[in-house]
């Protein structure tokens, strides 16, 4: 293994660990380019399993960093409960409840049978609390993705 696989490896696991100022060693790594996301080995469970214990800015940038990332079918569903655990709690800050969203869009697209439920989500006090911008653009962002 090289030292470059070694700094990565350091990287990811003080990324996905607790503490408070952990959340910047995921926004270095989505900092990436697209080529070297790609090229690490990731361990998607374990990067779903720490979102629940982040505060909003560390979950945000670990959920940004799953969006790069291709989502293996067996973990769909972990995912789908986590963000959809953060996109219902309110008291989340906006940010994070709409990187939570996009991956709930995301696996509607996947699994079709979930269309209905997206758009249930967006009919209550759920997306009332979000400002008018971040609103419309949800609904452009939906809209787009979940065309028929």
């Amino acid at each position: 293994m090289n030292s470059n696989n070694v700094e990565f490896e350091d990287l990811i696991s003080k990324a996905i660990s607790t503490g408070k100022k952990n959340w910047r060693y995921a926004w270095k790594l989505n900092q990436l380019s697209k080529e070297k996301i790609d090229s690490i080995s990731w361990d998607l469970e374990v990067i779903i399993d720490s979102l629940d214990c982040k505060k909003d800015g560390h979950q945000r940038e670990l959920l940004k960093l799953l969006l790069k990332l291709k989502i293996k079918k067996n973990l769909t569903t972990k995912l789908w409960d986590c963000c959809l655990k953060i996109w219902l709690n309110i008291n989340k800050q906006s940010s994070v409840r709409i990187k939570a969203f996009e991956h709930l869009v995301n696996i509607s697209i996947e699994y079709p049978d979930l269309k209905n439920e997206i758009f249930l989500l967006t009919k209550n006090e759920h997306i009332d609390i979000l400002s008018k911008g971040i609103r419309i653009s949800t609904y452009k962002k939906l809209n787009s993705k979940l065309k028929n």
